[in-house]
């Protein structure tokens, strides 16, 4: 069994893969993802074999993860790895390895592009492969829960605005203070998605193929046009994918 860690800047998120297959997954904020950890390879700790870890979150990796699974072989990829995808960054030892590993696990499944993966999180990353299985790069802005803080705490005025979950689709003429930032957050995040893809599937001639995750993906996937694929665990299978690469028995 792989167990495959994504180390966020706000919480721990994981996944159990077993014969090619994300057979579970689990996540937790940095201070209570031990517990649940424990919890969640109660049965299985003993059949972990290799633990992938993508970390972008924390100053270094967790030391009770080697105490948790001390059997284990423990890989943490960088821009240096090799994969079936060809990095084309122009400074790839500063590419955040979530942002090539997501980009891996959308090729990893469907093995052909051009291919638009939008991860909407912290902030909403884009990454683009081309039809050569080449990574070219891609786009960082904003994400929606730090939209709302910066119009607060950038201003003098102007509350800060945490939607009620699920979050719902606010109306385009907010009529009030709260309403109009909802209106502007979230219309016009769903909007600069919604043009990204039309620019990229204009450069693609319509052979794109667009994936969708991040935190925000079950939001997004009922109101952005022109998803393929919504898998809010794509960087989980991009880590998968780089385990086998690297050890064939895995």
């Amino acid at each position: 069994m792989r167990l495959c860690i994504d180390i966020g800047n706000s919480r721990i998120k994981w996944g159990l893969f077993s014969a090619g297959k994300l057979i579970k997954t689990g996540a937790g904020l940095h201070d209570e993802a031990k517990n649940r950890m424990q919890n969640f390879l109660a049965d299985e700790k003993s059949l972990v074999k290799y633990v992938g870890i993508c970390n972008v979150g924390m100053l270094s990796e967790p030391l009770w993860l080697r105490e948790l699974l001390p059997d284990a072989v423990f890989f943490n990829p960088d821009y240096s790895t090799p994969t079936a995808l060809k990095n084309r960054y122009a400074t790839p030892e500063t590419l955040g390895m979530d942002r090539f590993l997501v980009a891996l696990g959308a090729w990893s499944r469907v093995q052909k592009g051009p291919i638009l993966i939008l991860d909407a999180g912290t902030a909403l990353n884009w990454e683009f492969v081309n039809q050569n299985g080449e990574y070219l790069g891609g786009g960082i802005a904003p994400g929606m829960e730090m939209r709302f803080r910066a119009l607060h705490e950038l201003t003098r005025k102007l509350p800060f605005i945490k939607p009620a979950l699920p979050i719902q689709l606010p109306a385009l003429n907010g009529n009030s203070t709260e309403n109009a930032i909802l209106s502007g957050v979230i219309n016009g995040f769903i909007s600069e998605i919604n043009g990204l893809i039309q620019l990229y599937q204009a450069d693609s001639e319509g052979n794109l193929i667009t994936f969708l995750t991040g935190g925000d993906t079950a939001f997004l996937v009922n109101h952005v046009k022109n998803i393929n694929f919504a898998d809010p665990d794509l960087l989980l299978w991009g880590i998968h994918t780089i385990i086998q690469s690297n050890f064939p028995d895995a």
